[in-house]
């Protein structure tokens, strides 16, 4: 049984209850069970194996940091590159949707504010402002 089938039969059988009501979701996963994150971080991972192989731009990234859905990736290419990159990767999977946020020097990326300057990278603690 392929990986896709295995979650399908998962997915297919995914009820919750809530106020002594029965729910089924219309697609994905429960929250709050134990194999929903194992199943997310296998899909994802097998994705990004088949995006780096599949992808004439994936061997353009110097560096690809993945926590859940956050992701953060250097690329060296040009806008007109990444642009190609994102349109490419994003036809891989229907419910799969990458965006791009361009920065120079700065950027948030999870509880982290990274600064990047000669000497290195600078780390700080970022909250968001409520």
């Amino acid at each position: 049984m392929k990986y896709a089938e295995i979650v399908e039969e998962i997915t297919d059988q995914n009820y919750f209850r809530f106020n002594n009501r029965l729910y089924k979701p219309p697609k994905g996963l429960v929250m709050g069970l134990p194999i929903p994150p194992i199943l997310a971080e296998t899909f994802m991972n097998d994705f990004e194996n088949k995006m780096f192989k599949g992808n004439r731009f994936g061997s353009m990234i110097k560096h690809w940091a993945r926590y859940v859905d956050d992701i953060l990736v250097v690329w060296p290419g040009t806008d007109r590159q990444v642009h190609l990159f994102l349109k490419e990767t994003n036809a891989m999977h229907k419910d799969i949707k990458f965006t791009v946020e361009k920065r120079n020097k700065t950027i948030n990326y999870l509880d982290l504010t990274l600064t990047v300057h000669s000497k290195g990278i600078d780390c700080k603690i970022y909250g968001k402002s409520a």
